[in-house]
């Protein structure tokens, strides 16, 4: 059980790391643990396929019973008897102490001795990196994903082979602009992508470029049989020592140390192709001059993520108990700064306040949360253009705001039996089913065509707040008006993908329609309003496209392809007819503000019971202004 102080000490660590990554200081160090829990994406492939460190260093030494027969033919190229014990025991993990690069240069050696070419053989066969390419993302790689969308992380660097990262933020596009990766693995990749510009085109809108630094190689440059650059995967222990092929990756670590901090994941493992990395980083690290005063890190005015305030530290997530390794990076900066840094090796190693495991999933997802949560308050600030539009729609009062900042600010304390009891209030959980957050999900839904919201291939997307902000406060307001008074367990927000959100008002059947302006052109136009059908309210949320304005309407007649299983009823039945408004527009027409967060759930009420008033309304005042610059045209023609 941990203590109030341990917890506190955690929780302002994840605060002091968001502010890093808020602050555009943070880049992303992955090792061999982030991509412990990868999966396959094909069940074509083999279910033991070796992509953690462990399991390469047990298939490699697997394959050294190739030494019974070079034994016979050259038995002096056999490492002495001793040795090759170890190497039995190490395949059976009897013996730690013999790291994968040790065995992977003995495993070459024997293969040459023996004629083959043992680069081929090595990466190809016995430890089949190739086929690291097909592996899916974790949770962690979406959430970094999730992060560079937001414009907040642009370099990752990894001693992973595996593409996973790559993956993770291909993925989060719904339609994949071009270019959105520069995967730089070797000196020749680094000359042709390192000088790209940081952003990319698609759709009409600027999206961050994301740069990943592969230090030991990438699965994805050996996939091509012909290409020939086994070589440029460095498994071995004199490869990994040699940097002279490396001297890209060394010089930016350099850049990076003076100027970034480094926030270490899935690093812990004795393996060379991390510790040698790791060494290079030291010397960096040790050169670091620190400033001439200590500030106090418990202050909020001065804080080492302050960009003109200290040295960048590097910080190191731990999945239990800190390894000499992890320990040795951050004793290593605090001693080659210990001039002024004001941070020790306790307040660089984070470890879970309870004891328990601290996997790269939880750890990423925790500093997500704590970085969205800032960004949806900037948001709402007070002077943000997105506040003055809130504002203005409750009729000039900041109630309503700040009942809404305060609801978010609320997230950040829920546990997570209280996340799971109330799923529609915490809008940044996960969701399984489609890999990305109930936040970014609805945001999605409420924007894309029905054809973009297939389940089956929807994973992994998100939608930026900074390239939503209108869309995003309209949806806060609502959400926030009524997630309040929803009981424990109770869900009102679903998923129509034909439409957008479905909101249960009460448990009567009362509902109102959720969408983004983007989508209003989907539904199929009814030419009259005389049908008998029942009214239900459309809300259009967001900023109003041209031409496009409140319309009586029906869905679409079929159902989306692939979402058959999803849509085996009818969600939205024939005889319902959707009257489509604009919510910036119905809140404008009220005579009174809205003071409170009853006022509104009141008012949508009024809405969903009776929403052609609103439609009519709103086309009599819109015809009104189309004849009054008629009419005065006339007086000033008589």
């Amino acid at each position: 059980m941990a203590s109030d102080d341990a917890r506190e000490q955690f929780k302002a660590k994840i605060a002091r790391m968001a502010r890093i990554v808020l602050a555009r200081r943070a880049v992303p160090f992955l090792g061999a643990g982030v991509s412990m829990e990868a999966k396959l994406d094909s069940e074509d492939l083999p279910e033991d396929l070796h992509h953690t460190t462990a399991m390469l260093k047990r298939a490699c030494c697997c394959a050294l019973d190739v030494a019974k027969s070079v034994r016979d033919k050259k038995p002096g190229s056999l490492p002495p008897g001793n040795l090759l014990e170890k190497i039995e025991d190490a395949a059976k993990s009897r013996d730690p102490s013999l790291g994968l690069a040790e065995v992977c240069e003995i495993a070459l050696s024997m293969m040459k001795a023996d004629g083959q070419n043992g680069a081929v053989q090595l990466v190809r066969n016995v430890l089949r990196i190739p086929d690291f390419r097909r592996l899916l993302p974790t949770k962690a790689h979406r959430y970094i994903a999730f992060l560079a969308r937001e414009g907040l992380i642009d370099e990752v660097f990894t001693t992973n082979f595996d593409c996973c990262m790559e993956r993770a933020y291909t993925d989060s596009f719904s339609r994949q602009p071009k270019g959105p990766v520069n995967q730089i693995h070797d000196g020749s990749s680094y000359r042709h992508q390192v000088g790209r510009t940081p952003s990319c085109v698609g759709e009409r809108r600027q999206y961050p470029r994301l740069t990943i630094f592969k230090l030991n190689g990438c699965a994805e440059a050996v996939a091509d049989v012909d290409a020939e650059k086994e070589d440029t995967i460095l498994l071995t222990e004199r490869q990994l020592q040699n940097w002279r092929e490396r001297q890209w990756a060394r010089d930016v670590f350099r850049d990076r140390l003076r100027c970034r901090s480094l926030i270490f994941s899935g690093f812990g493992s004795p393996e060379p192709q991390i510790r040698h990395t790791v060494v290079q980083i030291l010397e960096e690290m040790s050169a670091s001059e620190g400033g001439s005063e200590k500030p106090d890190i418990s202050s909020d005015d001065t804080h080492p993520c302050d960009p003109d305030n200290t040295p960048r530290a590097p910080y190191v997530a731990c999945h239990k108990k800190p390894t000499f390794h992890q320990w040795q990076i951050v004793n290593a900066f605090c001693q080659g700064s210990e001039t002024g840094s004001g941070l020790s090796v306790q307040d660089l190693l984070v470890m879970d306040p309870a004891g328990s495991e601290l996997s790269a999933d939880r750890f990423w997802e925790l500093i997500y949360r704590h970085v969205v949560l800032c960004v949806l308050q900037a948001l709402l600030g007070l002077r943000s253009d997105v506040a003055v539009r809130v504002r203005l729609l409750c009729g000039g009062g900041t109630r309503v705001l700040d009942d809404t900042r305060s609801l978010l600010d609320s997230l950040a304390g829920m546990h997570d039996e209280e996340r799971r009891q109330n799923p529609d209030k915490d809008i940044l959980g996960w969701l399984e089913e489609h890999e990305t957050t109930r936040f970014a999900r609805w945001l999605h839904v409420m924007q894309a065509p029905p054809t973009d919201v297939d389940a089956r291939r929807a994973r992994g997307i998100y939608l930026a707040i900074r390239d939503h902000g209108i869309l995003v406060g309209d949806f806060l307001l609502v959400w926030a008006a009524l997630v309040e008074e929803v009981a424990t367990n109770r869900r009102i927000f679903h998923e129509e993908p034909e439409i957008g959100l479905r909101v249960d008002l009460d448990g009567d059947g009362l509902v109102v329609y959720l969408s983004g302006a983007e989508k209003c052109e989907v539904h199929s136009m009814q030419p009259d309003e005389a049908g008998r059908g029942q009214r239900i309210a459309l809300l259009i949320l967001g900023p109003r496209l041209p031409g496009v304005g409140p319309a009586i309407i029906r869905p679409r007649d079929e159902v989306p392809r692939g979402a058959v299983e999803e849509c085996k009823a009818k969600r939205v039945k024939e005889d319902r007819v959707l009257v489509r408004l604009y919510l910036d527009e119905i809140l404008q027409q009220r005579k009174r503000g809205l003071q409170d967060f009853q006022a509104l759930r009141k008012f949508l009420h009024e809405v969903a019971l009776t929403p052609t008033p609103f439609y009519r309304e709103r086309r009599k005042s819109s015809l009104e202004d189309r004849l009054e610059p008629l009419e005065e045209a006339e007086v000033s023609d008589g």
